[in-house]
């Protein structure tokens, strides 16, 4: 079995991820913040501004995330992304993600959490494996961030909260005859991520 990883750096622009507005929140390309450059934000601003709807949405295949054509996808053994609050204003609650994949079947890659205004990006991580899996790398997925935004009775209210380095690890094994070199341009992931999967596990977002 193999692992990858691909990773979202925004670097230059969203990377085909699109907002879909439901609620009150708006999303962004930002191009002069990010960690080290680039983001997506959610951004909620108003008195009693209540989102929990809107989301950023990437829709592809395994292969375009980089699995090998015929490969077969085992699970998810590693994810990650960061974020940073750069507006928090008279809020009355604020959670960051979920970040999910669809496979077909829902699945967290990291949870969501409680969090506050910060100055500077956080790593959420993957908090355990999904193993069991069976998908042809033709298969179409979901990846989605979401985040939940109340704001107070206050004119001021609001919350903006970037995204960056959005990683999901694949675990896949090549098809008979084939070899490991993946359609997509994968990114090597040295910020703590390691080649060993397992090296990301365990943490989740305080």
């Amino acid at each position: 079995m193999t692992f990858l990883a691909k990773e979202f750096t925004f670097a230059a622009d969203a990377e085909s991820w699109a907002f879909t507005v439901l609620d009150s929140a708006s999303g962004s390309y930002v191009s002069g913040d990010g960690n080290p450059s680039g983001s997506i934000d959610i951004d909620n601003r108003g008195r009693n501004a209540n989102d929990t709807t809107g989301y950023w949405e990437w829709t592809g295949t395994f292969e375009d995330l980089g699995v090998p054509v015929g490969a077969t996808v085992n699970g998810y053994s590693s994810g990650t992304l960061d974020w940073k609050c750069s507006y928090f204003m008279q809020v009355d609650a604020l959670t960051s993600g979920p970040f999910t994949i669809n496979d077909g079947t829902l699945r967290t890659i990291v949870a969501g959490a409680s969090i506050t205004g910060t100055g500077s990006f956080t790593a959420a991580n993957q908090s355990g494996t999904v193993t069991g899996l069976s998908l042809a790398s033709t298969t179409s997925v979901v990846l989605r961030i979401t985040c939940d935004s109340d704001c107070g009775n206050n004119a001021s209210a609001g919350t903006t909260v970037l995204f960056d380095n959005v990683t999901i690890g694949i675990d896949y094994t090549a098809g008979a005859g084939g070899g490991d070199e993946p359609l997509a341009t994968l990114q090597t992931i040295d910020r703590g991520l390691g080649l060993m999967p397992a090296a990301r596990l365990g943490g989740v977002l305080q």
